[in-house]
């Protein structure tokens, strides 16, 4: 189901995910809080409401509402984004994981594609190739985008 979405997404156009925002939230063994990435391109604020009802029951979110980091990306880099992350292997289906670290969350309304949302779990080897992936989607020149995610995943993998 999550690689239907994804691909979908993948076949849309740039003006098609300006509404698109993808989140990835720690949900592993808290010892101190560890900030939400969320990616929106500049046409939308970030809104963790479309996020609430894809959540996984008996998983903490809690860090959605201590900090969060608001990536904002071009609608070609969000492109860019949504075809790695469609790539096999980088987001794996459902929920399910014998050790959840990373809540990936994708959510768009409005969209010419129209209204779509998934979560993933990922555990800790799913995670660093998951962040890789967003992170060399991002332009090159999009430094601060690119330290954002190098940030976060320090913060959770060392």
């Amino acid at each position: 189901m999550i690689a239907d979405i994804l691909n979908t997404l993948a076949a849309g156009t740039a003006t098609d995910l300006r509404p698109l925002q993808v989140k990835l939230t720690y949900i592993g063994p808290q010892t101190k809080p560890i900030p939400t990435v969320i990616l929106t391109t500049f046409y939308h604020v970030p809104v963790l409401d479309w996020f609430v009802g894809l959540r996984t029951p008996g998983l903490h979110y809690s860090n959605d509402d201590i900090a969060l980091w608001n990536i904002v990306v071009t609608p070609e880099e969000m492109s860019q984004v949504v075809k790695a992350m469609a790539k096999p292997d980088i987001v794996p289906e459902g929920r399910e994981s014998s050790d959840p670290l990373i809540s990936v969350m994708g959510a768009a309304q409005g969209s010419r594609i129209g209204s779509v949302g998934f979560e993933a779990v990922v555990n800790r080897d799913q995670f660093s190739v998951l962040s890789e992936a967003v992170r060399n989607a991002l332009d090159s020149t999009n430094q601060l985008a690119r330290s954002v995610i190098d940030r976060q995943r320090q913060l959770i993998l060392s």
